[in-house]
């Protein structure tokens, strides 16, 4: 708790002091009276975030806050997804003890269905009227904004652009992954990496989408059948590795991966084109009601300044959301630009997504895992 001196303003403590007041009435009055002029360090703001990139992102922007506000952040880090920060918070209620949470849409919409969440208004966090409305977050429950995004995610097919035959490039149909010199080049994440991205991405190219996969199941049989598919990746480091060593010449995974390889001078390249669409959501922070709500909106409302938001996406190679922010231009190898958004991506039902993940999982272990290992 912070321990308030208003009560005695500074004019009047040099006034009494002056006059010798203040040493007699604390003289007098113990060491309680002392502890009442002088306030007690800031209690900490707890903000959760991703580890790896976003958490170095965000450890300077937290330094300066500290230094301009006195607020001091401690972190906490997401273990085993995002989703997992519901089970915590309900295990530690009544008491809310995480202030600001970094997640994305189906995890907002998990905790605005819990009533867990602040409503974001221009009153609170000023910066709010400088955002578009894309890149604020309505909770279908409350039908409040209830997060704001620093960035739009995607996740999308990827390819080493040495490696990948030259005819088979522009990347713009899945049936040139049928193409016998890709045995064993095909990488797919797992069911829970992309909530079934590896699926659904495929169904909406032929006519489906994530609540009509027939198609994309279909299509899955066909390349593992082939052995078209060399590699499942549970953790974005497998995919990392196996792509860069080029043992693997193309992947389905979230674009903040490719982008980071490619910084990293692995020539990744991404196609755009219109009959493979782009996934889209958005990652940023919601603040929780507690008792810390209103330092939380006070960090809300300096971590999304123009500027930091330029810092932090620059950090981690992702297009900003602030209309003043700006990026470099190797950012738009890998994503539509947000005016092109509505042509090239599109945003699945995150939601059902989630409610089919542990069915979805279920038929991939039975269906196409054992045709995977059979052809390997």
């Amino acid at each position: 708790m912070v321990m308030s001196t208003e009560k005695i303003s500074r004019r009047s403590y040099l006034k009494w002091v002056g006059a010798g007041v203040v040493a007699v009435a604390v003289a007098g009055a113990g060491y309680g009276a002392y502890q009442y002029l002088v306030p007690r360090p800031k209690e900490p703001l707890v903000v959760v975030q991703w580890g790896g990139p976003d958490i170095e992102a965000q450890r300077p922007i937290a330094a300066e806050f500290t230094s301009q506000t006195g607020i001091p952040i401690v972190e906490e880090l997401h273990t085993g997804g995002s989703a997992a920060v519901i089970a915590r918070i309900k295990a530690s209620l009544p008491e809310m003890t995480r202030h600001a949470i970094a997640a994305w849409n189906p995890v907002w919409a998990g905790m605005d269905a819990e009533g867990w969440l602040a409503p974001l208004t221009p009153d609170k966090v000023p910066v709010l009227a400088e955002y578009p409305d894309s890149a604020k977050f309505v909770g279908p429950t409350s039908n409040q904004v209830v997060a704001l995004g620093w960035h739009v995610a995607t996740t999308n097919w990827f390819y080493r652009e040495d490696l990948f035959p030259k005819d088979l490039q522009p990347f713009d149909d899945f049936n040139k992954l049928l193409d016998p010199r890709l045995k064993g080049k095909v990488m797919i994440s797992d069911m829970v990496n992309g909530t079934g991205a590896c699926v659904w991405t495929i169904a909406r190219a032929m006519g489906g989408d994530e609540k009509n996969m027939e198609a994309g199941w279909s299509f899955l049989k066909k390349l593992a059948e082939a052995g078209q598919i060399g590699g499942i990746f549970s953790a974005g480091a497998e995919a990392i590795s196996d792509l860069t060593a080029g043992n693997r010449w193309i992947v389905v995974a979230p674009t903040l991966l490719a982008s980071s390889m490619y910084k990293s001078g692995v020539p990744l390249k991404w196609d755009k084109t219109e009959n493979i669409k782009v996934p889209y959501d958005l990652e940023g922070f919601c603040v929780t009601k507690s008792k810390r709500e209103e330092d939380a909106f006070k960090w809300i409302n300096f971590f999304y300044q123009a500027g930091n938001d330029e810092k932090f996406t620059q950090a981690l190679g992702t297009p900003p959301t602030h209309p003043k922010a700006k990026t470099g231009p190797e950012v738009w190898n890998f994503y539509p630009r947000p005016e092109e958004l509505p042509k090239y991506g599109y945003t699945p039902d995150f939601d059902y997504c989630f409610s089919k993940l542990d069915e979805w999982q279920t038929r991939f272990e039975a269906e196409i895992l054992p045709l995977i290992k059979a052809s390997g």
